[in-house]
């Protein structure tokens, strides 16, 4: 873990791909190319978090939300269609700051480290972080990440969180730590936060995407795997279009549904 320093891994990722192509892990069996599978991944983001505002009732519009782990900013675009009244990205590495700031000018955007002190004071009624929390491997960041979190939420304010949120903490690289969900609720309580639900985000296309040629043996299997990605695009589409109709079904604690979403609120001081 000591050879993975935030900013530095972050900055290279992005001086290397560009803002539109952090999202693909290199050696990823990618259906139809980075690209399409990002658009698919992201939409069902979108609809899992659309789904769990609605199920609490919480409107987006006239909101101040704020966006930790901004990146491409896509979700920068995604906010002003919803009607928010002001929308504040963060990111770690200055490089993707740079660059979004160039590609949305007009929003708010800063570097910072989530899992250290940093100079933005102003509170917000909901603050996303996708897939971000995973990426702080020290403990002692995390639980700074999550007062940090605390600070900038107004009261009553809403934050969405993306994890496994498994039962059991699982380190697949040196810049990836998933905490278990009872880690996630513990710290969450202790900084002000209630989990008002979690719910599934991806089923069958994450899991698929998910492997990497070197998980597989050199089998018949990797042949049966590998043979629907010759369909690319077509593949990909299919399996967006089956996690749309199964995913408000699906049980939201399965261990299938590898990436969950959780929406917390923050309770009144």
């Amino acid at each position: 873990m000591d050879s993975y320093h935030e900013k530095d891994y972050w900055d290279a990722r992005y001086r290397r791909r560009g803002l539109d192509r952090v999202g693909s892990a290199s050696g990823t069996l990618a259906l139809g190319g980075s690209g399409r599978y990002n658009k698919y991944l992201y939409l069902l983001r979108e609809e899992a978090l659309e789904r769990a505002l609605s199920r609490h009732r919480a409107e987006l519009r006239g909101e101040q939300v704020l966006d930790v782990g901004c990146g491409s900013g896509y979700w920068a675009d995604f906010f002003q269609r919803k009607g928010v009244r002001e929308y504040t990205g963060i990111d770690v590495s200055q490089v993707a700051i740079s660059l979004v700031s160039q590609r949305f000018p007009h929003y708010r955007f800063y570097q910072g480290d989530l899992g250290e002190d940093f100079p933005l004071r102003d509170r917000f009624d909901l603050v996303t972080a996708f897939d971000v929390l995973y990426h702080i491997t020290d403990d002692s960041k995390f639980e700074q990440a999550l007062m940090n979190l605390s600070r900038l939420c107004a009261p009553n304010a809403l934050v969405v969180i993306t994890d496994y949120f498994d039962d059991r903490q699982t380190i697949s690289a040196a810049h990836v730590k998933h905490r278990s969900l009872e880690t996630y609720r513990e710290s969450l309580s202790r900084h002000g936060f209630e989990v008002l639900s979690i719910a599934p985000v991806f089923y069958h296309l994450g899991r698929v995407v998910g492997l990497t040629v070197k998980d597989m043996n050199h089998s018949w299997m990797t042949n049966f795997l590998l043979a629907p990605f010759y369909f690319r695009g077509w593949f990909t589409f299919v399996l967006y279009h089956l996690d749309r109709l199964v995913l408000p079904k699906v049980d939201p604690l399965s261990p299938r549904a590898k990436t969950k979403l959780v929406l917390a609120k923050r309770r009144p001081n």
